[in-house]
């Protein structure tokens, strides 16, 4: 009973939430570097209220901005689950192509949805393949690639440079996850600091009072409960953002 309440409580307030904004602006997303895109609406896809608001890893919507700014051919989203980035990126940049790996079909699939739902599945390939570093340098364009990971822990595996040094031929955007291994972090970031320039920062909460979406709701609980996207705090979540340096 504990637990089926717990979770209750956990997603009630995101389902009170989704009612609202899909009766209020259907499915299109209302802020942050998505702005305008369509969303899949379901709580089968994760955090799908701050996706809708548009407040969804707010932390790095700077970065993201600034690598749409650097109009990159291709765009590589390992880990990309129901496609959010995948399709994020096709709707930004008219030009790219981008890849999206992940091993659940369903995640697969609702991924696909939101590539047709958007327009852009001509744009997005999706495969389900667990890679390897050599397996994801051979998809590498040098100089006009980004890589996004986010595989919950296998990432010191997967970005190893010594293995396949194409992979120094990108930028990369990573989310560590130190909580399943402490030297997730350090071992990655001391691969690739001789050759990029390396912004971290840790993941934060959300005030409900930023997002006029919610001022309908006058119990803060719900309010709370719909933007939180449950993030690790011991030790905290962290981004980084690997640049190649110039030269």
């Amino acid at each position: 009973m504990y637990w089926s309440g717990k979770k209750w409580a956990e997603t009630r307030p995101q389902e009170i939430a989704l009612d609202h904004l899909t009766k209020a602006n259907g499915d299109v997303v209302q802020g942050g570097p998505f702005r305008g895109m369509r969303s899949l609406t379901t709580m089968d896809d994760g955090c799908i209220v701050p996706k809708l608001i548009g407040c969804y890893e707010e932390e790095i919507h700077h970065w993201i901005e600034e690598i749409i700014g650097w109009k990159p051919t291709r765009v590589i989203d390992v880990g990309c689950a129901s496609g959010w980035y995948t399709t994020g990126f096709a709707y930004r940049l008219p030009e790219a192509e981008v890849y999206g790996y992940d091993l659940d079909d369903g995640a697969l699939e609702r991924a696909r949805e939101l590539s047709v739902l958007n327009g852009v599945s001509d744009r997005v390939i999706l495969r389900k393949e667990r890679l390897s570093a050599v397996g994801l340098g051979s998809v590498v364009l040098p100089r006009e690639t980004v890589i996004m990971v986010d595989i919950d822990g296998p990432e010191i595996d997967l970005l190893v440079p010594e293995e396949d040094p194409r992979l120094l031929e990108a930028d990369i955007l990573v989310e560590f996850h130190d909580h399943f291994d402490p030297t997730i972090s350090s071992t990655i970031v001391e691969r690739f600091a001789p050759t990029h320039h390396i912004q971290r920062l840790f993941a934060t909460g959300r005030d409900p009072s930023h997002y006029r979406e919610l001022d309908a709701f006058r119990t803060r609980w719900v309010r709370e409960a719909a933007v939180a996207e449950r993030r690790p705090v011991n030790p905290r979540q962290e981004f980084a953002l690997m640049t190649r340096q110039a030269g």
